[in-house]
C-alpha cells in the first residue's frame, strides 16, 4: 500500500466581514457575521467572553487598540468601526459601578441624552 501523508489543515480564508465595535457595560463588544479569521482573532484575548443570547463578543476596554490592530491585519475585507479616543479615556478613567447588573445602559444612550453642547464637545 501507498504511505498516508500528514495533511495539513487549509489556511483560514478571510472573508468581507464588517467588526462593529461598541460600548456595552463597561466592556468593548463586537459584533459581526460569522468569520472563522476574526473568531480565531477573538479567541486570543484573554478578556474575551461570548455572549449565546445576543451573539457577540465582549473584551476589556484596554484590549481595544490591539484588538482593532488585530483585526485590521487581516486585510482589507475585514472592515472594523472603532470607538473614539475620548470614549475610551473616559472609560478607563470613570470607575465601574458596584453592581454591574444596575448598570446596562450603553454609552451610546447616556451620550443621546447630554446636552447638544455636551455633545458636540465630545
Amino acid at each position: 500500500g501507498g504511505a498516508t501523508q500528514q495533511q495539513k489543515p487549509p489556511p483560514v480564508t478571510v472573508e468581507k466581514c464588517h467588526v462593529a465595535l461598541t460600548v456595552a457595560s463597561w466592556r468593548i463588544a463586537a459584533s459581526c457575521r460569522y468569520s472563522l479569521a476574526v473568531i480565531n482573532v477573538f479567541k486570543t484575548f484573554a478578556s474575551r467572553v461570548y455572549d449565546d443570547t445576543t451573539r457577540t463578543w465582549n473584551f476589556a476596554v484596554s484590549d481595544h487598540a490591539e484588538l482593532v490592530r488585530q483585526l485590521q491585519a487581516l486585510g482589507s475585507l475585514v472592515t472594523v468601526d472603532v470607538i473614539k479616543p475620548e470614549v475610551l479615556k473616559a472609560l478607563r478613567e470613570a470607575e465601574p459601578p458596584k453592581n454591574m447588573d444596575a448598570l446596562r445602559l450603553e454609552a451610546s444612550v447616556v451620550l443621546k441624552t447630554l446636552p447638544p453642547e455636551i455633545d458636540e464637545a465630545l
